[in-house]
């Protein structure tokens, strides 16, 4: 990809912090990394998936599906903001503008595995 329309950056809840005991395991969360750089405050979009849809099983389709929320701005009770100390970013994901394209780039999949709860 190119040109990506957006970076969105993809975030993982550290043990024992607020935005953990909210945020269901195995979660998508992404949040703008132009929106307030530096705040202590960060503003985040995720999907759990509570109801085990067919299309969101996969940890990829709960970020997009949470990506898609963040971009559109969606009233959801799916969004919080939390301390920027509360998250570990494992990973970026690039949109096109048509939402046709989508890479995601994982860059710790320690931290990310067990989130998952995988070996």
């Amino acid at each position: 990809m190119t040109h990506p329309l957006r970076t969105l950056t993809v975030l993982v809840p550290r043990p024992g912090t607020a935005a953990a005991s909210v945020i269901a395991p195995a979660s998508g969360i992404v949040a703008d990394p132009t929106r307030e750089p530096g705040a202590p405050d960060i503003l985040v979009y995720y999907e759990g998936n509570r109801y085990d849809y067919e299309n969101l099983r996969r940890f990829s389709e709960r970020v997009l599906h949470a990506a898609g929320r963040l971009v559109q701005r969606y009233p959801t009770v799916a969004r919080g903001v939390f301390p920027r100390s509360d998250f570990d970013e494992v990973g970026v994901l690039h949109l096109t503008e048509d939402w046709q394209t989508h890479e995601l780039h994982l860059s710790d999949l320690v931290v990310l595995a067990a989130w998952l709860r995988v070996d």
